[in-house]
């Protein structure tokens, strides 16, 4: 499992967790609302898995909203950025 930094500001961090569900990963919503609790107006970095980065973009799906949308894309570069450590580790 291939883990790295998300990095997201305190408005993009509570997006994230009002519009998630976290019934079916109960582990990862400990992560984002202990990351809410600690929460940082700028900066706040959440350690993630390529597996909890893929379930958030699932959860997020097609949906439009611009926040939303935003939101998706600095998920999927991020998922990029660690395959791309893989690929870099020979793995």
């Amino acid at each position: 499992m291939h883990r790295g930094e998300l990095h997201l500001n305190g408005e993009e961090l509570t997006s994230l967790v009002s519009n998630i569900r976290f019934d079916n990963n109960p582990f990862l919503g400990e992560k984002f609302h202990s990351a809410v609790e600690n929460i940082q107006l700028e900066s706040n970095q959440i350690f993630v898995s390529e597996e909890e980065l893929e379930y958030l973009l699932d959860e997020i799906g097609g949906r439009s909203e611009e926040d939303l949308v935003l939101l998706r894309k600095k998920l999927s570069e991020t998922l990029i950025k660690i395959r791309g450590q893989m690929e870099s580790c020979g793995t």
